[in-house]
Formats: C-alpha cells, structure tokens, sequence
C-alpha cells in the first residue's frame, strides 16, 4: 500500500520489513516539519481515488477517543478513527484545556489523537533509523478518506505465524497465556521496552495493560509494542525540543507504569 502526500511534502519511498509479512510493504517516509502536517492528503494512487469502505464488522479496537477497524482488503493495515471532528465539533472546556488550545495558535486539531500520533510520527521519521524508532511501534502511513471520516492508516501488529497478538490486559486477565515461563518473558521485554524508549527519547502518551501488545517474533521470544497514543501532550510541550527534558518525563512514565506490572506479577494487582 502507498499513500501520497499533499504536494506540500516532498514525498520519498522506501522499503521495510515487518514482522509478520513475508514481503517488503512501500511506505513513504513523512520528512516534512510536523507543524506543517495537515489533514488533507491527495494523490493518484487508487486509494486516493476513492474512500475505504469500513462498517462495525470490520472493528477490531474501541477506545475512549477512536474506533479501530481493519483494513477491508490488507490484513497487515487498519484505521483508526476519531470519535468526533475535533476542527468543527469539539468544545474546549476547562482553564488547562483552554491554556494547551492558546499555546497552540488555538488550533483545535491539538485535541484530536490521530493528528497527534501522526505529527509524532513525522517527527521520528526525519530522524532517520526507522528501524529502530519503530521497534515497538506500529508504522504510520497517514491519513486516508474512509466513508466514516478521515482515518489514519497503521501496520497492524500480527505474531510471526499471522495470528492476532494479544495485549498486557489479556495476559492479566487470563494467566499462563506465554506459558511456564510467563513472568521471565514479560519482565525481559519490558527491560527492552523500556530501555529502547530511554535511549531513543521516544514519548508516549500514556502506557497501559490496554494498549501495549504481546508480539511473538518467534515461538519463544516476545517483543511489546505500544500502539495507541504516541507523541507529547503536555501544556507546555518542552519534550519535543529538549532531549534530557523528554527523558525525565519518560522515566516518570515507566516508573509509574512498572509499579503497575510488579504489583499485577506479585499478585497484588486487584482484577
């Protein structure tokens, strides 16, 4: 799949391996600035052409913010879409919401996730080593008309064999998932996790049970993968232009995040 960018982009494809697909997938890599993206794409691939047609049977994912579904013709794609316009619909509300919107050139697409995730994105592409920054990440590859809306289109996380990864929640909720050794693979990928994010100042919005995916990139090893809410939110958003600011603020998030998984492995953790 190719999307293309408006002509505002300069556009560049590459090609990169997945876990889970047997052949290379063309992506075009966002080197714009990220202030500059916007919600119009254009292009003359086919799907550009004409809106993805996505219904509830396609759903694979519901959040608080969008609805995930899968692509309707690539079982290594899916979409995910915004609950409401935020440009014409959303209401700022509150004295924080309020100062986040103003520092922001009162640009209501600020609220809005997908816009985001794929300004974030853009940012981890332009520095280079996509392999790397999107180890435990899904890739981006935009936004897409659907007849739901506009969407952004990711990789969907699939184990080696193409089967459905499932999630830290699951794995909680149902013990034995990963096997015998369950704790020793869980506690060696969150070490990985969490040192790829220290040492990339990669930022997440916000980690959870819910949405931090069990990958098996073979039948005894796991990877994680963080696949919902990337990038930074904060009022005053320092992280995006100072690397040992973006590091404190991540080490608080693993911090609090790891008292969450060694209180659930010790048994401490309330269902």
């Amino acid at each position: 799949t190719t999307l293309f960018l408006n002509e505002r982009f300069l556009e560049e494809e590459i090609t990169a391996d997945f876990p889970g697909v047997g052949s290379p997938i063309v992506y075009l890599k966002l080197i714009a600035h990220s202030e500059n993206i916007k919600t119009s794409f254009s292009g003359n691939h086919p799907d550009s052409l004409h809106m993805l047609q996505l219904d509830d049977t396609q759903i694979v994912g519901r959040g608080v913010d969008r609805i995930v579904y899968a692509h309707p013709s690539d079982p290594h794609l899916c979409v995910k879409i915004a609950r409401c316009n935020f440009s014409t619909d959303y209401v700022v509300k509150g004295a924080r919401d309020y100062l986040y919107y103003a520092l922001r050139s009162f640009n209501k697409e600020y609220f809005d996730f997908n816009f985001i995730d794929v300004r974030y994105a853009c940012r981890l592409a332009q520095r280079g080593e996509e392999k790397i920054f999107f180890h435990h990440l899904p890739r981006c590859y935009g936004f897409v008309e659907t007849n739901l809306g506009k969407g952004v289109l990711w990789q969907r996380i699939r184990n080696f064999d193409g089967s459905d990864c499932f999630s830290l929640r699951d794995c909680y909720l149902t013990p034995g998932l990963l096997g015998e050794n369950e704790k020793e693979l869980i506690w060696a990928a969150l070490d990985q996790f969490f040192a790829w994010q220290m040492k990339n100042a990669i930022m997440l919005r916000e980690m959870a049970f819910t949405n931090t995916l069990v990958c098996r990139i073979d039948p005894q090893i796991i990877r994680l993968y963080h696949i919902d809410a990337i990038g930074c939110a904060d009022i005053i958003p320092l992280a995006d232009h100072a690397g040992w600011f973006a590091r404190m603020r991540i080490w608080s998030k693993i911090r609090s995040f790891r008292k969450q998984i060694t209180k659930w492995l010790d048994g401490r953790l309330e269902k």
